[in-house]
């Protein structure tokens, strides 16, 4: 029996190979082959004053209601579907404004670009690479 996606070709498929693939982030990237997965993304937050802390409770990555709430917005203003995304963040909570850009240069290749200001403070940005296995047959 044939399988449902294989009448697609293969320059099909493989365009879809990575993507901005993961709801419920800030900003993520993820490829598309099981079980597992790569992951990127990135992850924010305020220094202390005295350069000593991170300030937990502003940490951002993932898209909460609650943080909406206090003013955080963000959302593609630009996204093709599958090789090109733009986006604006605005944290107030960390006085942060970033652009994040998102190019997909070939099926195997991909390019992620972050720009920002802050108004007060020194900030930590984290750009960070993983595996995710949630499909694998050892999870």
């Amino acid at each position: 029996s044939e399988g449902l996606l294989e009448h697609f070709g293969r320059e099909h498929n493989e365009s879809l190979l990575w993507g901005t693939y993961r709801p419920g982030l800030l900003f993520g990237v993820k490829s598309r082959t099981i079980p597992e997965a790569v992951v990127a993304g990135l992850m924010w937050t305020s220094i202390s004053k005295t350069g000593a802390r991170l300030d937990e409770s502003n940490f951002r990555h993932t898209c909460e209601e609650s943080e909406t709430k206090q003013g955080l917005k963000f959302g593609f203003s630009e996204h093709d579907g599958s090789s090109y995304g733009k986006q604006t963040i605005t944290d107030p909570g960390n006085k942060v404004e970033l652009q994040t850009y998102f190019l997909k240069r070939g099926f195997d290749s991909w390019t992620m670009r972050v720009a920002g200001s802050s108004s007060k403070g020194k900030k930590a940005l984290y750009f960070y690479l993983g595996v995710d296995e949630e499909f694998s047959a050892s999870s």
